[in-house]
């Protein structure tokens, strides 16, 4: 077992161990369905140092927990080797088996205990198996030969034992904590903690207000303009003073009182150091709360608690956006009011930019709006009010062989032509000069819409690559969170488990990404050489899983899940990917039969120059004394800058784009080869800020967007 609460066995490796029980805690309900109990164990390795092996079983009920008294002998099988609390321990799974000898009955050796084997209630069909010879006659020698002076007297222990179940529920919220008494917190850390001598300062939130905290008075949510921390008359001292500038430096938690500040010592302390950092949620447990050293504000502490089992009972709370089940509820809560803040912050910050620099409208504008509207109402085909329109075009204007497996939402909404959809939108602008308003051209128009189209092209140009992996966010365990893709995730709020850098690898949550080409399937009414207009459209994570029915994962790992990809895309677009794989084939076969064909080119030069060389070489070896050469031809250098040219980075006109294209880059279309049938799909246009372009002059720049959204193969 010292090998063990040592680090000389790794973390994740199943061992098999035998020992004495000193104490224990008796079951209790963790959550619905779920039980704890926890055995502290020694053997010989142990016996002097007055340590304990901690083995935590967790069951589905009391009756499946091990029953144990003092110093009864355990054999335990196929344990995990854990990292609790900052202490190594041992934890039951599903192969695991615990034999316990009853104290009382273990005979002197050479007697085998096999009467002293109480009947197994942990996992009782793999425990019933005998213990080998080896097995028995160890459980007597150690029994025998241990020292029993740290074990208590039976009925002591009993007692002790009950105790353990009359642990009130010390959870609290930040905003219910008073002077004087101790909790279990859950939180996240405002700060990066802040080391001072031999103890830590941690300051937490659970973004809940306390009137008798610390007051962050945080401008805009913006640390370190004009910030005022605490006592406004600077009755506080130097060392005061210096925390909470280092603070205000660096502060990611919520201004006003939502914040305490809590001073760990040892052993809690090194934890912290190590593996707790900035925006990471922890459990810290029994926190005594008290007024502060000024008297001003309440404060937690955490010293040394040796009643409990564990000395570290700080922990960071390990985020698993696949397992929400396994998520603390009380941890889910405070999810909630943190996404609340973030969202109730940038509602106030929105709010407040409008009364700095937009004035109030007036009646000719609100009556520009409504004219907008109703222009947008022409353009893309929506209904207009009290219109009981059913949304069809006339018969002659309905795509012959519409594929009835591809169904929509808004079936009351007409359908729009993609060449309308993509006519420039321009409102009336009102302004005080009359010779100054016009007709102002927008770049682009939220509006949603219905059109009659076919795929003639998707990217990426692979099935494997239409789902990517991205790190998980702290909130994705929340059912009802939406990221914000306007303002991005920062990094602190990614979900992160506890390491030696405070960050570790943790799986990736995988969402679907990609686009398609659309080609406007509504037949014209009159010829016309102009080709039919095309729209790229990108298909988020909740429009995939709609249109297909089936959740992202990692495509080309997963290959069931990459053949029914392909067997719903059939539907959708026919042979338009073999059509496309062939392409690409020969496409690539073009590209290295060039690649060879300029190498052997090159390969041809290279030997004519050495050749030259050579002559020239010659020449000068065959020279006669005094002899001079003529300089090479003027010639020459245009030769040799010829050559050059082709070096040369080519100009910016001539890259390639960034943004998706209007067409196929390809030179050949294969939608004139592509067999499959048109429907109706609901698209919706937006706008995104447009970072590339360099003509803004630093302004900001949007581009025209398009999105797939409530469509749906049926059958999935």
């Amino acid at each position: 077992m010292s090998d063990i609460l040592n680090r000389n066995t790794g973390l994740g490796v199943f061992v098999n161990v035998m020992g004495l029980v000193k104490d224990c805690r008796l079951p209790m309900t963790i959550k619905p369905g779920q039980v704890k109990t926890t055995l502290k164990l020694y053997d010989i390795s142990l016996q002097d140092d007055y340590a304990t092996l901690a083995l935590h079983v967790f069951g589905k009920n009391r009756e499946e927990m091990p029953v144990v008294s003092a110093a009864d002998v355990v054999l335990i099988r196929q344990a995990k080797v854990q990292d609790y609390g900052g202490v190594r321990s041992i934890v039951t799974n599903f192969s695991t088996t615990i034999c316990v000898y009853a104290a009382t009955k273990i005979p002197l050796e050479p007697e085998l205990p096999t009467s002293a084997r109480r009947p197994p209630t942990w996992n009782p069909t793999q425990s019933k198996k005998p213990s080998t010879p080896e097995e028995s006659k160890y459980v007597s020698w150690l029994f025998h030969h241990i020292q029993k002076t740290v074990i208590l007297e039976p009925v002591e222990f009993a007692i002790e034992a009950a105790k353990t179940l009359n642990i009130a529920d010390k959870f609290s919220t930040l905003k219910d904590v008073t002077d004087g008494k101790f909790y279990n917190l859950i939180a996240r850390v405002a700060h990066k903690p802040l080391p001072i001598h031999d103890y830590v300062t941690l300051w937490i939130t659970d973004y809940t207000e306390n009137t008798r905290f610390q007051d962050f008075d945080v401008p805009d949510g913006k640390p370190g303009q004009s910030t005022q921390v605490g006592d406004a008359h600077g009755y506080l001292n130097n060392s005061t003073a210096n925390v909470s500038s280092k603070l205000l430096s660096d502060w990611t938690g919520p201004r006003g009182k939502m914040s305490m500040q809590v001073t760990c010592y040892e052993p809690h302390a090194s934890y912290i150091r190590d593996y707790v950092t900035a925006s990471n949620w922890v459990e810290l447990g029994n926190v005594q709360v008290k007024m502060g050293r000024n008297g001003a504000y309440l404060e937690g502490f955490m010293r040394d608690d040796h009643a409990y089992g564990s000395p570290i009972r700080v922990s960071c709370i390990e985020v698993n956006p696949g397992d929400r089940d396994s998520i603390d509820p009380r941890h889910k809560a405070a999810l909630r009011r943190y996404r609340d803040y973030k969202v109730q912050c940038k509602v106030m910050s929105q709010k407040k930019r409008k009364a700095d620099g937009e004035p109030a409208q007036n009646k000719k504008q609100n009556r520009a709006k409504e004219q907008r509207g109703l222009l947008r109402s022409k353009q893309f085909g929506t209904n207009a009010p009290g219109d009981d329109g059913n949304g069809q075009l006339p018969e002659g204007m309905m795509a012959p062989n519409l594929n009835s497996s591809i169904v929509s939402e808004n079936q009351h909404r007409a359908i729009t032509r993609l060449a309308d959809a993509l006519e420039p939108f321009c409102c009336q602008t009102d302004t005080a000069d009359q010779k100054a308003a016009g007709l102002l051209p927008l770049p682009f128009v939220n509006v949603k819409f219905r059109a009659q189209v076919r795929v003639v092209d998707f990217r990426p140009s692979r099935l494997e690559s239409f789902a990517v992996g991205r790190r998980p966010h702290v909130l994705d365990i929340l059912s009802d969170y939406e990221r914000d893709t306007d303002t991005g995730d920062s990094n602190e709020d990614r979900a992160t488990q506890p390491g030696a850098s405070g960050r570790a690898r943790v799986p990736l949550v995988w969402e679907w990404r990609f686009a398609l080409l659309l080609e406007d399937a509504t037949p014209s009414a009159t010829p016309s050489a102009t080709p039919p207009a095309r729209i790229w459209t990108v298909v988020d994570n909740a429009g995939a899983q709609m249109l297909t029915g089936l959740n992202a994962c990692d495509l080309r790992c997963n290959v069931d899940a990459l053949d029914a990809l392909r067997e719903k895309m059939f539907v959708l677009w026919g042979d338009l990917e073999e059509k496309k794989r062939l392409q690409l084939r020969a496409k690539r076969e073009a590209e290295v039969a060039a690649a060879a064909q300029r190498q052997k080119g090159e390969q041809k030069k290279r030997e004519e120059q050495k050749k030259k060389q050579q002559q020239q070489k010659q020449r000068a070896q065959n020279a006669k004394p005094g002899q001079t050469f003529l300089p090479p031809q003027d010639s020459s250098d245009d030769e040799w800058h010829d050559s050059q040219k082709g070096r040369q980075k080519p100009d910016t006109a001539q890259q390639p784009q960034t943004e998706l294209p209007s067409r196929p880059v390809e030179d050949d279309d294969i939608s004139k080869t592509v067999s499959n049938r048109p429907f109706v799909c609901c698209v919706w246009q937006y706008g995104a800020k447009d970072a590339g372009d360099e003509n803004s002059n630093g302004k900001r720049t949007w581009k025209r967007m398009f999105a797939l959204f409530g469509t749906k193969i049926s059958g999935s």
